[in-house]
């Protein structure tokens, strides 16, 4: 079953939403009825692609997208890697670059993200 959960409002601003749980195939169907729209990136079908963090900006909203959740120290990797790009696209969103003086907000913004996307995965599995 493909999850799709919206965050809470959070410090970012932006609409932000996590989709979980299926194969390649199920998610690209839940994604198009959802918002419309149609991962074209060719990732393979194989077990599923493990994660992916896209940024819409026509529509104004970030999307982490992860397959089936199993916690692991790999799928953990994952989870952090795609919630970093999620903070890439928050800050630039914001047109707000990376440099000693906005470092900390960044690792903020990502222990914020990561945190409350790994609450949302451990509530439906």
């Amino acid at each position: 079953m493909v999850h799709v959960k919206k965050f809470k409002e959070g410090p970012w601003r932006i609409p932000l939403y996590l989709v979980w749980g299926g194969s390649y195939a199920e998610t690209a169907l839940r994604m198009k009825a959802r918002f419309g729209f149609v991962d074209t990136k060719d990732v393979g079908e194989g077990s599923f692609y493990l994660g992916r963090c896209m940024h819409l900006k026509n529509a104004g909203i970030i999307i982490i997208i992860l397959g089936r959740w199993r916690s692991s120290p790999k799928t953990l990797s994952v989870l952090v890697h795609e919630c970093f790009h999620a903070v890439e696209f928050v800050f630039d969103w914001r047109d707000i670059p990376h440099s000693n003086d906005t470092s900390e907000a960044w690792a903020y913004t990502l222990d914020n993200i990561f945190t409350t996307t790994l609450e949302m995965l451990n509530e439906n599995p």
